[in-house]
């Protein structure tokens, strides 16, 4: 089925990406009914299902709970993008990260931050409002990729660059906003413009499956991220970093470009790895929910965990007592 709507980006599209079979609008980006289109230079024979999850009920919590189960009980390849709720804002930590060397517990405990230990490694990230979740679940059948972090992290990369390309393509050359393309850059996990951060990143490899999702900063408040989060520790810094304070490091993505221009490029970029995509409902992959899978989401009390940390202080200081 062919479908048609007004689109300033069509003329651009035509010329970048010749094969794109149905024009799809920047209106498209919203939650609707399915819809299909298809790419003939696309390296994977199968489809992908794009979710713009709905701000009501897309909670940070219940989007890595539908992504670990879309992991593990389902063998369809999705695209998932949240903008997180107004409201909304949590600590969330790597499978193997320590709560009290990442985060302010104290603050946490104190205004009620709730701290979820995803199922995925890498670092720990402050999410809020300004915060926009992206993260890609597919087979390891449906591209070429070598299942390591390293080679995901370098393909997921050229999808970035490939976005950041098509936005560059579409500003006025008169336009005052500065191209976005050649500041790009992958350093270690984190996407960077220049030598500033705007995303972290982390994966999961199962037998036949992979997820890769990322936590892009539109915006930050940089006062909310000082009072909950603690200056990582040299050793758990990325080389790049070089000891930067937190205002330092990081950069918004949205000085450079638009959200949802932003959404509908990497849609666009994503889509030609594959045969076709669909835009499908969040009702529809609810279900998986409920189907049996490993659960290694943890969601921690940060009350329960300073009171944890003081009882383990207090130990190793009897301990020393006792010993002298």
């Amino acid at each position: 089925m062919r479908i048609t709507r007004t689109n300033p980006f069509h003329a651009l599209q035509k010329k970048l990406i010749p094969t794109l079979q149905v024009r799809v609008s920047i209106a498209d980006l919203l939650p609707c009914n399915r819809q299909c289109f298809s790419t003939h230079s696309a390296r994977s024979k199968q489809p992908l299902n794009i979710i713009r999850l709905d701000i009501q009920r897309s909670t940070i919590l219940n989007q890595l709970r539908i992504e670990e189960a879309l992991l593990r009980a389902s063998d369809a390849n999705y695209l998932i993008i949240n903008k997180i709720p107004p409201n909304e804002r949590a600590i969330v930590l790597g499978i193997s990260g320590h709560a009290e060397r990442w985060a302010q517990l104290h603050h946490c405990a104190k205004d009620s931050i709730p701290l979820i230990q995803r199922f995925t490694g890498g670092g720990t990230v402050y999410l809020d409002r300004n915060t926009l979740m992206v993260t890609v679940i597919m087979n390891k059948s449906a591209t070429d990729v070598k299942p390591f972090p390293r080679e995901l992290m370098g393909w997921s990369s050229v999808i970035y660059r490939k976005s950041f390309e098509f936005i560059d393509s579409t500003t006025p050359k008169h336009a005052s906003k500065q191209q976005i393309a050649p500041l790009f850059a992958l350093r270690g996990h984190d996407y960077c413009l220049l030598d500033k951060k705007f995303g972290g990143n982390a994966q999961a490899i199962t037998r036949d499956r992979l997820l890769h999702h990322s936590s892009l900063l539109m915006d930050y408040d940089i006062n909310a991220i000082n009072h909950y989060l603690l200056m990582p520790s040299l050793d758990r810094q990325p080389e790049y970093r070089k000891q930067r304070s937190h205002a330092d490091f990081l950069t918004p993505l949205s000085n450079y470009a638009d959200e949802t221009e932003f959404c509908f490029a990497l849609e666009t970029a994503l889509s030609e790895e594959f045969s076709h995509s669909c835009r499908i409902n969040q009702d529809e992959v609810l279900p998986y929910l409920d189907r049996p899978h490993d659960k290694l989401l943890k969601v921690l009390d940060a009350e329960r965990e300073l009171q944890r940390v003081e009882r383990q202080i207090a130990a190793t200081a009897a301990q020393s007592l006792s010993s002298t």
